[in-house]
């Protein structure tokens, strides 16, 4: 066994969670207006730097990549999510890879709600999943052109 696998979750978390390569640290150190700790780790679904949305802290992880194919001579981008297993001396092997091929929410939501409350596998972390999902989404039909950017509004003038 690694060392990772025979430290327990609450202890990682412990070494890590004050300060990592990871952490990023955004706002201004004031007394009302505190520092907001994000977090860019590759398996947190929130970019929060929390126990609960740690990628590293946590044996059990769900994560998102776009892998790109080329298909009839077009590329072509999808999206895959990773469920983290027990063999991590083997990083090719740690996650399971699967396929979302749903073009819509809801479709989505059920592939996601399968793969993990269906299988026993972090059923706090769905609705962030589902959410993750459907921003690669839109960003995935922005990018590619099937729809456009929504304006950012300006706030107060």
């Amino acid at each position: 066994k690694t060392f990772l696998e025979k430290m327990s979750d609450p202890l990682v978390w412990q070494c890590i969670k004050g300060g990592n390569s990871f952490l990023r640290k955004q706002g201004v150190n004031r007394k009302r207006g505190g520092v907001i700790a994000l977090s860019a780790e590759r398996g947190n679904l929130m970019s929060k730097n929390s126990f609960k949305h740690s990628g590293i802290a946590n044996s059990k992880q769900i994560r998102f990549t776009t892998v790109e194919s080329e298909v009839d001579g077009k590329k072509r981008s999808k999206l895959v999510m990773g469920l983290k297993t027990r063999k991590a001396n083997k990083p090719t092997k740690m996650f399971t890879n699967t396929v979302v091929r749903a073009q819509s929410a809801k479709g989505a939501n059920k592939v996601i709600a399968a793969n993990t409350v269906g299988n026993c596998y972090r059923k706090d972390l769905v609705c962030a999943a589902n959410k993750k999902w459907a921003l690669l989404q839109n960003l995935k039909q922005t990018s590619s052109g099937i729809s456009k950017a929504s304006p950012v509004k300006a706030g107060r003038k």
